[in-house]
């Protein structure tokens, strides 16, 4: 090997091979928060297309990352049902989705509190993450009680659990 073909080699190396275990260290975070949750599929998908979750290089970027996938997903869950409100539900599940919306906008305050403890307190940040759940649990209970349901919202309500899911994982792994 000649000298500048050489140099050439060892340039490359040098720059690409910190990038590549970069890109590993991420993504050994993103396995870590998703082994842990109850869809590992979802919570990888959200995380990897998110830029700022798939670049964060500790878990306090990471987690800050998710918690903002999350509150979106809470923030279009609580459109859903104020819609459905809007649009003349079935009289029989216009109390159940009045319960929905009061439920959902606790998860969304928890959630958004659990951002806010990220930096200041991350056991408060975590137990924030894992309560929004009962939000989502108490309108499937509400649904329930309606003898008719809807699966519609039955089945945005398991996945804005395993969003949840997600926020509890990531949170988790702050450092105290």
């Amino acid at each position: 090997m000649n000298a500048p073909t050489f140099l050439i080699l060892a340039i490359f190396l040098c720059l690409f091979l910190p990038f590549s275990s970069q890109i590993n260290a991420e993504s050994d975070l993103i396995k870590q928060v998703c082994s842990q949750t109850t869809n590992p599929s979802l919570c990888t998908t959200t995380l990897v297309s998110n830029p700022k979750a798939a670049s964060a290089t500790n878990f306090v970027t990471l987690c800050k990352a998710a918690l903002v996938s999350v509150i979106i997903n809470a923030i279009d869950l609580l459109s859903y049902v104020d819609n459905a409100l809007f649009n003349d539900p079935k009289p029989e599940l216009k109390e159940a989705l009045e319960t929905c919306v009061k439920q959902y906008n606790y998860a969304k305050g928890s959630l958004e509190s659990s951002y806010m403890e990220i930096d200041l307190d991350p056991l408060t940040a975590n137990y924030d993450a894992k309560v929004a759940g009962d939000g989502y649990t108490y309108c499937e209970e509400a649904l329930a009680r309606t003898k008719v349901g809807d699966p519609k919202l039955s089945a945005k309500n398991k996945v804005g659990l395993d969003f949840v899911s997600i926020a509890d994982s990531a949170t988790s792994k702050l450092p105290n």
